[in-house]
């Protein structure tokens, strides 16, 4: 993103401060700005007696990045490999058309002093103390959450969870012990149906079919379904290299409507997804040139809150970071701000700190 001169200098001048001050004030913890966002989708979700937690980690790429405090290798977007970067941990909250934030931050695997399945321990316990012990939460997750440990913390809170499987662990079946996947390939499809589904940069119909099974797991009863892609409009589907989606839950299946539902509920993931490709597409969320991993945490945490404003997600004009993102951009605070306002004030938020950096680098006050 390009940076652009604010038209209205004095409104910028008195905003920036507050920010400025924000970034460098050693006093303040990056995790404060985000907790009034987690106040609100407490309330949100108080009066509900259940609610989607769709959690996911996420890469943060700086691959030419070198003197940052506490790179460490992540996977790359493409799957191509690895490259220098941090992760980031979130929780999404959804039900009934709401929308919140329950959980995030930025994290290195050389800096801090837990390994990744202790910060989703910590994500996970955090949403959980967040809302009502009478909520339960609906745990949504990809194949980085595939761990007994999380099978068993959601057990234990008495939760549900729907989560795609990345081991082919042993399970019982019928008394007998046998591999998830290599059982659940010979599960016939009991449901077929079609959808539009974004695929390959298009919307096209996709003939989805289901099968499930009962499995046992440490004593408990659990599910596996299989959601098969067996037709894609315009695409040639043996030209695929993954067409299943191996879904474990602890939602009895007893019908196909059931089974819809759990392939609806893993679906819903895609918002976080596509909520983040924003932040880094569209926000700027991977172009940060400071050093410290403190003033990183604060720079994504407002690329966060404003990616939640633009997205509509708990997130209003009367929010402090806000305000000062959209002065920074050209708002003179008499029109509707539109998308373009925030995006430039945060590009002049970020030339900013991109300068100041290079200037204290060659020892110019």
């Amino acid at each position: 993103m390009a940076a652009a001169s604010p038209r209205h200098p004095d409104n910028v001048s008195s905003a920036a401060k507050g920010i400025y001050r924000f970034l460098g004030n050693s006093h303040f913890v990056w995790g404060d700005l985000l907790k009034p966002l987690y106040r609100k989708a407490k309330s949100l979700f108080a009066q509900e007696k259940q609610v989607l937690g769709i959690i996911d980690l996420s890469p943060v790429e700086k691959p030419y990045a070198r003197k940052m405090k506490g790179l460490c290798r992540v996977k790359k977007h493409d799957d191509s490999g690895t490259t220098n970067g941090y992760m980031s941990i979130s929780t999404i909250l959804s039900w009934a058309g709401k929308t919140g934030l329950g959980y995030f931050k930025l994290f290195s695997h050389q800096c801090e002093l837990m390994s990744q399945n202790q910060e989703i321990d910590l994500a996970m316990s955090g949403v959980r103390r967040l809302l009502s012990r009478w909520t339960k939460i609906i745990w949504v997750w990809d194949r980085g959450f595939d761990d007994k440990k999380n099978y068993r913390k959601v057990l234990g809170w008495k939760d549900k969870f729907v989560g795609r499987v990345y081991h082919n662990r042993q399970v019982g079946v019928g008394g007998e012990d046998c591999g998830l996947i290599t059982w659940g390939r010979g599960l016939p499809v009991m449901k077929k149906f079609t959808v539009k589904m974004s695929f390959c940069r298009r919307l096209r119909r996709v003939r989805i079919g289901l099968s499930w099974g009962e499995f046992k797991f440490e004593e408990h009863c659990l599910w596996l379904l299989r959601a098969q892609i067996l037709w894609v409009e315009g695409i040639d589907i043996n030209t695929l290299k993954d067409r299943n989606w191996w879904l474990v839950t602890n939602i009895r299946i007893s019908n196909d409507k059931i089974a819809k539902k759990i392939w609806r509920y893993y679906r819903a993931r895609w918002q976080i997804e596509t909520f983040f490709k924003f932040l880094k597409n569209g926000l700027g969320m991977e172009e940060f040139q400071v050093t410290e991993l403190e003033r990183i945490r604060r720079i994504v945490s407002l690329v966060v809150i404003a990616g939640m404003f633009i997205y509509k997600l708990g997130i209003t004009i009367d929010d402090e970071p806000i305000k000062i993102l959209l002065y920074l951009g050209g708002w003179t605070g008499r029109d509707k701000p539109g998308k373009f306002i925030l995006k430039r004030g945060i590009a002049t938020f970020l030339s900013y700190l991109h300068v100041d950096s290079f200037l204290k680098a060659h020892e110019f006050s």
